[in-house]
């Protein structure tokens, strides 16, 4: 399978999430307060943490009023804990009526080295879509006892630099990005009861 790509740095990339939409998922069992949403609210402070009820976990995110865009790379974040939660293994579609999906990208054995670590990955798409999902195979770790996953933030993205005869082949490896450094979240405290939460880190059995 592939292991990721090069992608590119230019300053003419459109982050296709900030035109607006909306992020729908499926197959999930959200923690409080670690929603399908947070994966796409543009804070790596923020995460998607869940257990899974189905194959395959996914995120969808789908433009408003039948906008449709060319994606041609995205990007993946990891969260703040828990290496063994981290994606390994995905698929990204694209859809033109959120039923019938194309399958765009997959990628197997990814590994990760540091918590909000960040790596964009290229996809030879010409296509505009009005819905992308990535889709949630199966993560780095194990543990039969903790079914958990997740990710800080997906986001995709247009880059005009990249036409689809010179995109690089999916055998090279990714891009890693430097740890991102965003102010502290400055939303007031909840007052809803405290629901069950994402387990501690010191609730899980150590790694072998």
């Amino acid at each position: 399978m592939a292991t990721g790509d090069d992608a590119s740095t230019s300053e003419e990339i459109v982050d296709l999430i900030s035109l607006g939409g909306t992020a729908t998922h499926g197959n999930d069992n959200p923690w409080y307060p670690d929603f399908a949403s947070k994966a796409t609210d543009g804070n790596i402070y923020t995460k998607w943490c869940f257990r899974k009820t189905a194959d395959y976990p996914w995120i969808a995110w789908t433009f408003n009023d039948g906008r449709r865009e060319v994606a041609n790379m995205y990007s993946l974040t990891t969260a703040d804990d828990m290496p063994h939660r981290d994606p390994k293994h995905w698929k990204i579609y694209g859809s033109m009526d959120g039923e019938s999906w194309d399958l765009l990208d997959e990628r197997d054995n990814m590994s990760w080295s540091y918590r909000f670590e960040t790596k964009r990955f290229t996809m030879n798409n010409t296509v505009a879509y009005n819905s992308y999902k990535f889709e949630f195979i199966e993560r780095v770790g194990n543990y039969a006892s903790w079914d958990d996953y997740q990710i800080t933030e997906w986001t995709i993205y247009y880059d005009p630099t990249l036409p689809p005869t010179t995109l690089p082949p999916t055998t090279q490896p990714p891009t890693t990005l430097p740890p991102t450094t965003l102010p502290p979240t400055t939303q007031p405290p909840t007052t809803l009861p405290p629901p069950p939460t994402c387990p501690a880190t010191s609730l899980l059995p150590e790694s072998p």
